[in-house]
């Protein structure tokens, strides 16, 4: 019996700690209580954008739209096309200034035996064959060196979006031009305003190309770029891309005047072969005064160069 109540006892015992035993899991003591706003509080106010920020993303398409076409107009490798187009009209353009040669000789002895002049058809012989053949080898030669001399002479930009303005623009001037050289030239029946227009035409095409590829005309984007340096990029560009297209104005003004100078031999037009003699002249010389003109913008944007870099320099040796 007491063996039974010694066990009751203990029973009992352990019953008693497992109730007194404490929570295994306290709450933290240094966590805060949950905090619940106050539901009649009214949320925040969110500051409204100005008027002028949601136009300009409703009008965002117009940038998305032009971005998309200068993009894909980029893709069809313009610059190549204008570069090989450019050795071609060199190549044209000398080989007609050599048939320039024979013309010219033709017109000479043709006018020279209507006019009873000897002196024409000497002159036609003996200098204005010679000089056509000099002009074919001044092209040749000079408008290449003119390409090298562009190679070694890089502009910079400090972004694209001047030149994608460029582009742009010239490429509406140049889709404009010819929709008013069709309706106005042929409304008026006029050959010179149809003439006017297309040459506009083909000019701002060309700016529009280069501008899209700038590697045409030795122009890096990107880059460190002051507002001096970016000046100069601009002035360079619009330089370079004139010179770009003097092959074009040489072959097309040669081919030009051979044309002219037949029209003026079949019709006896002394008047007008003197012309086409006077502006052959003009255009064969026309590599040399480019030549010339671009070493002489080159010195100049050197010389401007020189004198920007001089504050850096004097801080450089102050260090």
């Amino acid at each position: 019996m007491s063996d039974i109540e010694e066990g009751r006892e203990s029973n009992d015992t352990s019953s008693q700690k497992e109730d007194v035993q404490p929570d295994q899991n306290p709450p933290d003591q240094g966590a805060q209580a949950q905090v619940y706003p106050d539901q009649n509080e009214a949320p925040p106010v969110q500051p409204k954008e100005p008027l002028c920020t949601n136009v300009a993303k409703g009008l965002g398409f117009i940038n998305r739209f032009f971005d998309d076409i200068l993009y894909k107009a980029r893709g069809l490798q313009l610059g190549e096309c204008f570069s090989i187009g450019s050795k071609w009209a060199v190549c044209i353009g000398s080989a007609a200034f050599v048939a320039l040669g024979a013309v010219a000789v033709l017109a000479a002895v043709v006018l020279g035996i209507r006019a009873d002049s000897v002196v024409m058809a000497l002159l036609g012989i003996l200098v204005a064959a010679p000089a056509c053949l000099v002009f074919s080898y001044i092209g040749s030669k000079l408008f290449d060196g003119i390409t090298k001399l562009i190679e070694n002479f890089p502009s910079r930009f400090s972004s694209r979006a001047f030149l994608d303005c460029v582009a742009a623009a010239n490429l509406f001037f140049a889709a404009a031009s010819v929709v008013i050289a069709i309706v106005w030239g042929v409304a008026a029946r006029s050959w010179g305003i149809l003439a006017f227009w297309l040459v506009l035409a083909v000019a701002c095409a060309f700016m529009g190309i280069m501008a899209l590829s700038p590697k045409t005309v030795n122009s890096e984007i990107g880059g460190g770029c002051s507002p001096a340096e970016e000046l100069i990029g601009i002035v360079s560009f619009k330089i370079k891309a004139l010179l770009l297209t003097a092959p074009f104005i040489w072959c097309v003004g040669a081919v030009a005047i051979v044309v002219g100078l037949l029209l003026a031999m079949f019709k006896g037009d002394y008047q007008g072969a003197s012309s086409m003699a006077l502006v052959g002249i003009i255009l064969g010389l026309l590599p040399i005064y480019v030549y010339v003109l671009f070493l002489a913008f080159v010195f100049c944007i050197d010389v401007l160069r020189a004198i920007l870099s001089i504050p850096s320099k004097l801080d450089a040796l102050r260090k």
